[in-house]
């Protein structure tokens, strides 16, 4: 979330006045804010013990500089501290407050929106949390967002203010007449509401920007443990439940909510950086502590085939009585410690996530433990990214069985009947198969022993899980690990900016799709009507479209370039390494030729030397019919039509070749049938 005027770089020649990198709090509330990538800090967080009574925590994202956070920060707690303490209900306090700070801050902006050639201001957005005694209020302005714990699941979730996220906010601001093609608010912010954003030339918000906020009142239970802010740097690389999960291990552990803002902060930002982040926790009803646990019975096995080096063993994130099964192995194969943008599958694996072949099997219940067998396809998997929980509880044991399959025993709720405390279940030692009989085999003597029967819905009797929750759950799974999807180009893009939001638009991509098009045409009338050899002696009405199509490809290709964080993934898309390659051909053909023929005074073949390098020049040109290949990256369904093509054309080639290897089989036959038969005469 940014505003456009950023991609100048007009407002990272200051420096911020607030802090980088930061933490801090206690048992009851702790916050952590972080930088990452980004060139200066916009985002902040405000804690204050009393207002008007209540307990206030905030987190702000700024945008467009952090005049406006810091402006918010400074006016809101009396705003608040006022508008609470009128005849009215806390809902309208807030809204009424949130408005009135707006109305501060105009004044105060517009100043800094004629300092800039945009025209606009900075802007922020923010989410407040509101304790007194059982009572929480959130209040919620654009795309901050606040998250509930209960029993450690999520409860309530705050609903972001974005027109390419809220249909609501997109349709308010159609009704409204404002433009939000690209996701952005009359092409400046990409959040219906924030607090700021004055532009120069009329004074006032951006038009259809509101400063209202949602106001939800929530009734604290015993059930309800704590609850994160946290801006959009965090929640654009973090899944709600896993947030929750993260924190709630922390405090069930430490009992410290600022190691729980921390950690939250961390696991945000093992996926993405490339924002800045803040988060405050905000402990209500601590969880339970874990139960300790010896040292000396933590165990994990692994198979003599499974190549693990000390100290790539991590925590799996898989932790608690009331994990859900498929949120666990979500988290398992998409957020494991250390991994890249995507998870480690998106990482290691560069096609596309519809050809995994990941199937959840069979599930055996035994006391409190539950096994679920995970087949993976392709060895590569478990080799690179099938981590092993480090520390597990006594009871657990993990076995990496060769050559794809791994077996994970995980924690689940407790049986309705709980077994005696005499009884001492020991849990079975999962031995590798023989060579002799493959672990996919559903007729393995060794997996029937311990009650697993490979196969989708092929369960064993002793199994507490019904074939059609099996069926349910092995949906769910694969689509959750396709939603989640890989790392994508627009991922290494700037998170704001000019370059990078011409890039992403639909617009841009279509007038290029347009410009290859009709190059195409013109190569074939250019071919067929001009009479020269180097653009330099070709007539005008030839010269000027070739001057415009150069154009335009230098453009497009350095936009996209500019709009890359880090310029050196650009050579990770082998489509845009070969555009390069084209516009450099390009670019070489018809300025830097045409400028050095103007210089030397010479007719092409004198300053070129002859034929040879025409017959040189006339290749070059020819290389411009390569840039149509780009219609296959632009139209996706082109690429099926030529891969259908090749497939037959290797079809009719094999074809051909057995019909003359048949012809000629035939003729040899002929021919020695009659020399043999005049031989025998």
């Amino acid at each position: 979330m940014g505003n456009i005027c950023q991609c100048c770089g007009a407002r990272e020649k200051d420096p911020s006045w607030l802090p980088d990198y930061a933490s801090g709090g206690n048992t009851q509330h702790g916050y952590a804010l972080a930088k990452n990538d980004r060139q200066r800090m916009e985002d902040a967080v405000l804690i204050h013990d009393n207002i008007a009574g209540n307990a206030c925590f905030a987190v702000f994202d700024g945008h467009g500089g952090e005049k406006a956070t810091l402006l918010a920060k400074q006016f809101l707690p009396e705003q608040l501290e006022h508008h609470l303490q009128q005849d009215c209900s806390k809902e309208e306090a807030a809204q009424q407050a949130f408005v009135a700070v707006d109305e501060l801050m105009q004044n105060k902006l517009a100043e800094e929106a004629k300092q800039f050639t945009v025209g606009t201001s900075s802007g922020t957005v923010t989410c407040v949390a509101l304790l007194q005694a059982d009572e929480l209020v959130i209040i919620n302005l654009g795309d901050c967002r606040a998250v509930l714990c209960e029993n450690g699941k999520v409860s309530t979730t705050t609903q972001d203010h974005s027109p390419e996220k809220n249909d609501l906010e997109h349709q308010r601001l159609k009704g409204l007449g404002v433009n939000v093609e690209g996701g952005y608010v009359d092409g400046r912010v990409q959040v219906s509401r924030a607090l700021g954003d004055i532009v120069d030339k009329t004074g006032k918000k951006i038009h259809g920007l509101s400063s209202m906020p949602d106001v939800t009142v929530i009734k604290v239970k015993p059930t309800t443990e704590f609850v994160i802010l946290a801006t959009g740097g965090v929640w654009d690389g973090l899944r709600e439940q896993l947030a929750v999960t993260t924190a709630r291990k922390v405090l069930r552990e430490t009992k410290s909510a600022e190691g729980a803002a921390t950690a939250v902060l961390e696991a945000a930002g093992k996926a993405t950086k490339a924002d800045n982040a803040a988060v405050i926790v905000l402990a209500l009803n601590v969880p339970e502590p874990l139960p300790k646990r010896d040292p000396a019975q933590n165990r994990f096995r692994l198979s003599s085939k499974t190549v693990v080096r000390k100290g790539v063993l991590v925590r799996a994130l898989l932790e608690g009585d009331d994990i859900d099964l498929v949120e666990a192995f979500s988290r398992l194969m998409l957020n494991l410690h250390g991994s890249k943008p995507g998870g480690p599958l998106g990482a290691a694996h560069r096609g596309p996530r519809a050809t995994w072949n990941c199937e959840f099997l069979t599930f055996q219940t035994r006391e409190s433990n539950t096994r679920v067998e995970l087949v993976l396809s392709q060895p590569w998997l478990m080799h690179a990214h099938c981590l092993a929980m480090a520390e597990t509880k006594p009871d657990e044991v993990l076995s990496l069985q060769p050559p794809d399959t791994l077996l994970l025993p995980m924690p689940m709720k407790a049986p309705s009947s709980p077994p005696q405390a005499s009884a001492v279940v020991s849990p079975p030692v999962m031995t590798p198969p023989s060579s002799a009989m493959s672990p996919k085999s559903p007729k393995s003597p060794r997996w029937k022993r311990f009650g697993l029967a490979v196969g989708s819905g092929n369960l064993s009797s002793g199994n507490s899980v019904m074939a059609a929750e099996s069926e349910q759950l092995k949906k769910k799974l694969i689509t959750r690990l396709v939603e989640k999807g890989g790392a994508t180009l627009e991922d290494f893009y700037w998170q704001d900016g000019c370059a990078q939001r011409v890039a992403r638009s639909p617009l841009f991509h279509h007038a290029t799709l347009f410009m290859i098009v009709l190059y195409a045409v013109w190569i074939a009338v250019d071919a067929d009507g001009n009479p020269a050899s180097v653009l330099v002696d070709a007539p005008l009405e030839y010269q000027i479209p070739e001057h415009v199509f150069c154009t335009y490809f230098f453009v497009e290709w350095f936009i996209r370039f500019l709009a890359f964080q880090s310029k050196r993934m650009a050579l990770r898309d082998r489509w845009f390494v070969f555009d390069t390659v084209l516009v450099s051909l390009n670019v070489a053909e018809t300025w830097v030729l045409t400028i050095v023929l103007a210089m030397s005074h010479s007719n092409a073949d004198t300053a070129l030397g002859g034929t040879s390098s025409l017959r040189l020049i006339r290749l070059m040109r020819l290389s411009r019919l390569a840039r149509t290949a780009r219609l296959l990256q632009l139209v996706p369904e082109l690429m099926i039509v030529v891969k259908g093509m090749v497939a037959c054309l290797r079809s009719v080639v094999v074809t051909a070749c057995l019909s003359h290897a048949l012809y000629g089989l035939f003729c040899t036959l002929y021919v020695f049938g009659v020399v043999l038969k005049q031989m025998a005469e």
